[in-house]
């Protein structure tokens, strides 16, 4: 009898109580989620710059080597290059101190790591050089496979419109999307940066030079 009785008497959870259980949930949920994310994008976005040092360090080992950076356009171009089984550097070549071409600048294992952590087919790497004298102005091919809406246009007379330096002669720019967000890396020379909200376009054709 007295368990019968316990047990009618026993008080369960009233709805206003688990109304206020959730409603606390879900406020924790929506404070603890975007943090949650900001984080993990911004873990993701420092890999991806620690990888770029790296394969920065490796070209410029290159550079010091063949004293010129790796004068390909794609990144798979690239690889072979650091690699040693690109056009420049292959077993066959000689470098400018005399050594044997055929160096490993990096390890496949840091490159194919940094692939994994961009967006499939966003990185690209571009080559450009001093091309002439226009006008007694230094003229530089646009950097080509920019993110759409940062583009690095025709250079005049050491400005590049809307701000920024001129390119020294022989600049090299990597960049990539981190895999699951919308942030760009982008290395130029050594020199890196982030870019939020980009939008990854096509690859853009070279302009003319005569133009």
């Amino acid at each position: 009898m007295w368990k019968i009785s316990y047990l009618r008497h026993k008080k369960g959870f009233t709805l206003i109580e688990l109304m206020i259980v959730v409603a606390i949930i879900i406020i924790l949920a929506a404070v603890a989620i975007p943090n949650y994310l900001r984080m993990t994008r911004r873990a993701k976005v420092a890999a991806v710059e620690s990888d770029m040092k790296s394969i920065g360090k490796a070209i410029e080992m290159y550079n010091n080597d063949w004293g010129t950076y790796p004068d390909v356009l794609g990144w798979d171009d690239l690889k072979k290059e650091l690699d040693g089984n690109g056009i420049v550097n292959n077993s066959s070549s000689i470098t400018m101190a005399g050594e044997k071409g055929g160096i490993v600048y990096i390890s496949d294992d840091v490159l194919t790591a940094f692939e994994n952590k961009c967006e499939s087919g966003s990185i690209v790497y571009t080559y450009s050089e001093i091309s002439k004298l226009n006008n007694n102005k230094m003229f530089a091919f646009k950097i080509t496979n920019w993110f759409k809406n940062h583009v690095i246009i025709p250079i005049y007379a050491g400005m590049v419109p809307g701000g920024g330096a001129m390119p020294e002669p022989g600049s090299y720019i990597l960049r990539a999307i981190v895999k699951g967000t919308n942030t760009g890396v982008t290395m130029q020379n050594g020199v890196i940066r982030v870019v939020d909200n980009i939008n990854q376009g096509p690859p853009e054709p070279p302009p003319d030079p005569e133009s």
